[in-house]
């Protein structure tokens, strides 16, 4: 009942939002878009779970793994909501942790690289380059949680902060992982990087931005990934 209770006080939170006005064949592709990064997830946590080498290979790999598939479900779960009716309040509270999800995915694509690159080579500076992006991960979840809008121009400098943070260790990234696979960390960076240029250029408003967006950030994971598996774990 307590549980009910608080999932409807969030619910009643995320109500005075405005929802972006997406047509129904943009919801579609968003959704399918999406999807293929919860494969993506999933396909990570069994390569984990069957493929491991060690227990630190194990944690960091299934950390990625998970924070893929929460990202990408609940976008799935926010676009096949509709904005309409019954779902409308639900949609509302989604478009909330849909954007709560990006730090999760943020941290988790940093942990394999931070702790099986860097650490081993610099452990004080792989647990600082850890440790910053989790603070700045939570601060951002944190306001994001309470609201949107307001804090927008703060979280989207912690995105920032998120992201340059690799510039501390981008010699010894680049060492450990080959030039072949640093450019493929630096390709899936790039690539999100772009998708948020549509998403700030009319993401919101202009009919198929949105979706563009939803191409890119999936194409960063799918590099991200393939740079983890190959040149970190190895698979």
């Amino acid at each position: 009942m307590m549980i009910g209770e608080q999932y409807m006080s969030k619910i009643s939170i995320a109500k005075n939002r405005s929802l972006p006005k997406y047509s129904k064949e943009e919801e579609i592709f968003n959704v399918i878009s999406h999807a293929v990064g919860v494969l993506l997830g999933i396909d990570m946590v069994i390569k984990v779970l069957l493929s491991h080498q060690n227990s630190i290979q194990f944690v960091t790999g299934l950390l990625f793994g998970v924070s893929l598939i929460i990202l990408y479900a609940v976008s799935c779960t926010y676009h096949g909501l509709s904005p309409e009716g019954e779902e409308m309040e639900e949609k509302k509270f989604f478009q909330i942790v849909d954007h709560c999800s990006i730090p999760i995915l943020i941290i988790g694509t940093y942990i394999p690289f931070a702790l099986c690159v860097v650490e081993p080579t610099k452990p004080n500076l792989g647990w600082m380059l850890l440790g910053v992006v989790i603070f700045v991960g939570c601060g951002i979840i944190a306001l994001n949680a309470v609201d949107l809008d307001r804090f927008k121009v703060i979280t989207m400098i912690g995105y920032f902060l998120m992201g340059g943070s690799v510039l501390i260790a981008s010699d010894i990234l680049n060492s450990m992982l080959t030039n072949e696979g640093f450019n493929l960390f630096l390709a899936g960076g790039v690539a999100y990087s772009v998708g948020a240029i549509f998403y700030g250029l009319g993401g919101k408003k202009k009919k198929w931005m949105h979706s563009v967006f939803h191409v890119f950030c999936v194409l960063g994971s799918l590099l991200h990934y393939f740079c983890i598996s190959i040149y970190i774990f190895g698979y």
